[in-house]
């Protein structure tokens, strides 16, 4: 009797695990890939402008994720009261945002990464 009542519990509890446990795996392997083809682009690889094509790509080729959104921004690292001291490299950062699919048919997770990553390369002293 007892069975009979806590086999649909337990049935329930396992398949939210398995839920949480694929929705964080599609994270950390959008986050990878992120990271990965933003490094290329900070280090000159590929240019800054294809990366959210780069990006798009990647993530459809390689994981679920679906409506995948990339915004990318650019900071030159310009100092406006012209310190020199204070001139950094700039940095490029990337949010992507998209939807997985669940275990359970018509449901949708959110996924979002963001991720920052300083621009390399040799600039001349002011």
């Amino acid at each position: 009797m007892s069975a009979v009542l806590l086999l649909p519990l337990v049935l329930v509890l396992c398949t939210m695990g398995l839920q949480a446990a694929l929705w964080n795996h599609a994270t950390a392997s959008s986050r990878t890939i992120v990271r990965q083809e933003l490094l290329r682009a900070a280090h000159g690889a590929i240019p800054v402008g294809e990366l959210g094509d780069v990006l798009i790509r990647r993530l459809e080729q390689q994981t679920d994720i679906g409506a995948i959104h990339v915004d990318i921004r650019v900071d030159d690292g310009a100092v406006s009261d012209g310190d020199a001291s204070g001139t950094s490299p700039g940095h490029v950062t990337v949010d992507v945002s998209g939807s997985v699919p669940g275990l359970v048919p018509l449901t949708r997770a959110p996924v979002r990464v963001v991720e920052a990553a300083p621009i390399e390369g040799w600039r001349p002293w002011p």
